[in-house]
Order: C-alpha cells, then sequence, then structure tokens
C-alpha cells in the first residue's frame, strides 16, 4: 500500500507498532493511532487521561532545549524536502522498563509526513526509575550517561543497575545523527 493511503486510513495507524501520527508542514499532529498513544502514555507513568494531541504541534512534548530545537530543525528541513527521512535510535525509559525505539519519519507527499516510534526492546528496570539528585545525567535520545568532567568523548552507555536520570541534553553522537542526514 502506498505511504499516501496510510496517512489517510485509521485503521491502518492504530495497526501500527508503537506510536504512530501523522503531522503537518507545521509538525501539527493531524491524525494517529491512538489506542498505542493511550497505551504508551500509561506505560510511561501519565496519570489521568493521555492528552489530546490533534492540532497540537508534536515538538511541544519533546523536552525543551537541544532536543526540542533539534528534532524542530530536523523535521521542518524534512517537511521542506531540504533532507530525507529521519531514522534515529533512542532510548524511552519508563519508570519501571529501560526501553530501546526507533523513530522514522518519512514525507507523504507535500503535505503531511509519518511520525512512527517503534519500541526494539524492553526490558524491567532492576530499581524503577525515580528522580534522584545522586544519579547520572544522561542524553535524552540514546541514554547514555553524561561524562563526570566536561569531555565530549566521556559520554558512556549506563550499567544495567545504574538509574540514569533523562536530561535535556543531547550527547554529540546523537546531535550528528539527528543533523547529519542529507536529503
Amino acid at each position: 500500500m502506498h505511504l499516501h493511503a496510510v496517512v489517510a486510513r485509521q485503521d491502518i495507524l492504530e495497526a501500527m507498532t508503537g506510536i504512530a501520527l501523522v503531522i503537518d508542514r507545521e509538525l501539527r499532529v493531524v491524525a494517529g493511532g491512538w489506542r498505542n498513544w493511550r497505551a504508551f502514555w500509561r506505560a510511561n507513568g501519565g496519570v489521568g487521561p493521555a492528552p489530546a494531541m490533534c492540532g497540537q504541534d508534536l515538538t511541544l512534548g519533546f523536552s525543551a532545549g537541544a532536543v526540542r530545537s533539534g528534532f524542530r530543525a530536523a523535521l521542518t528541513a524534512l517537511a521542506a524536502g531540504e533532507r530525507g527521512p529521519l531514522r534515529l535510535p533512542f532510548r524511552c525509559d519508563a519508570p519501571g522498563l529501560q526501553r530501546d525505539m526507533l523513530l522514522s519519519v518519512t514525507r507523504c507527499g507535500t503535505a503531511h509526513m509519518l511520525y512512527h516510534a517503534m519500541p526494539l526492546t524492553e526490558k524491567p528496570r532492576p530499581v524503577p526509575l525515580t528522580n534522584t539528585g545522586s544519579a547520572p545525567q544522561c542524553c535524552a535520545v540514546c541514554g547514555r550517561a553524561a561524562p563526570g568532567q566536561p569531555d565530549p568523548l566521556d559520554w558512556t552507555e549506563p550499567s544495567v543497575t545504574t538509574i540514569c536520570l533523562p536530561t535535556h541534553e543531547v550527547c554529540p553522537r546523537c546531535t550528528l545523527l539527528l543533523m547529519a542526514q542529507p536529503a
């Protein structure tokens, strides 16, 4: 089936694994697989009903700062046809889960893009994620632990017993992955 047909079919969006959203050139959500969105919201500790996404700027739900601005730049360039599809592995941990995902954003004609965040692996955390001051900060995309000293080469993969808190930071490797995919 052609990608244009996917964005027009609610049943297909609902059947897709993970989070499937259709966004317009202004990055507003115009359709989505809402059943999976609600399940994802609850798994990530969301309280109450999942927020309505239709009509909202997708990037307002991203961490402010480097994460939001990096994704806005990449998505805007994709919408304008200045770059090819965005494919990026990323970490998206929930309070009790360590989750690796793959983001794929593809143009659907000139008016829309399919934003698809697919889970790759999920495993229970040995200790639930809590907001403790002693935990290392990590890259908001890949989950690597930030260096103790300001040396960008020291970003490291946390051990399975390490609690690494999400931040608004993006490590140098992920910054390059996000921005260095030409059309």
